[in-house]
């Protein structure tokens, strides 16, 4: 089997990784190169036997997978905070601290 060369492109997985981050990791996914696509999955404690598209996919949904757990976190965090959000909002309008009220428009008599 002939030796591969190294990849020009200058991608390393820091780079992937800022790319995922940023949410621009779509396409980046399919130009890793098989080593870059084993180095992120070994990063993920994830299989890293299979062909390349098997690689893909496995990455695919991993980073999915993290988007989800992201996503149900800030939930929960959400929901955690709200309701003290709630009452100190109750605090401050009980003190006679008002919100700004919407202008009212005065008519004037026509002359």
């Amino acid at each position: 089997m002939a030796p591969v060369a190294p990849s020009t492109t200058g991608s390393t997985t820091s780079d992937f990784q800022r790319d995922m981050q940023q949410g621009e990791g779509g396409d980046g996914i399919n130009k890793l190169n098989l080593k870059q696509l084993r180095q992120e999955l070994t990063s993920r404690g994830l299989p890293t036997s299979g062909l390349k598209p098997a690689l893909i996919e496995r990455l695919k949904q991993s980073i999915q997978q993290d988007a989800d757990k992201a996503n149900k976190n800030s939930n929960e965090t959400f929901r955690d905070v709200y309701p003290r959000l709630e009452s100190a909002l109750q605090k401050v309008t009980a003190k006679g601290v008002s919100t700004p009220a919407q202008p009212r428009l005065i008519a004037h008599d026509a002359v």
